[in-house]
């Protein structure tokens, strides 16, 4: 499967590239990515290069996992990155077995608190649920990241 473009009022998820890597390489010098996330820290150039060019590709591939870049609808520019990984199977109840599928994110310190990220998850949820890709969404965080709870 190939990253096909996602849109809502306030942002566009579309294919995370090569020409991001420069802006994926500064975000990801924040130091609370270091807290909260599991890249490489300290985080190289080379490392957005291996995630483009690697990681989010091998992903779609496998169908496995799919990520998208994060962009302000009204600008091309890259803001953060979501992306949907399927974690397995559960079973409920009532035998049923459902898709699991985990949601993760992250934004540019200077794009956060606009309500960027709860919108690109209605529309990557609104998209996996339409693909049938997943049947339950999952999510799962760090303690004390405040923001990111809230925005799930």
């Amino acid at each position: 499967m190939r990253p096909l473009p996602l849109s809502s009022s306030l942002v566009v998820l579309d294919e995370a590239v090569a020409g991001d890597a420069d802006r994926v390489f500064e975000y990801c010098q924040d130091p609370v990515f270091e807290r909260y996330l599991t890249n490489p820290w300290p985080y190289r150039s080379e490392h957005a290069e291996e995630f483009l060019g690697e990681y989010v590709p091998a992903g779609w591939v496998s169908d496995r996992e799919y990520t998208w870049a994060v962009r302000e609808l009204s600008a091309a520019e890259l803001v953060g990155v979501i992306g949907l990984r399927l974690t397995g199977e559960s079973v409920a109840a009532d035998a049923s077995v459902h898709s699991v599928g985990s949601i993760g994110f992250w934004l540019g310190a200077t794009h956060r608190g606009r309500g960027l990220i709860p919108e690109a998850q209605r529309r990557d949820a609104d998209w996996a649920f339409a693909e049938g890709i997943i049947d339950v969404p999952h999510g799962e965080g760090r303690v004390g990241n405040v923001a990111s709870a809230r925005a799930a």
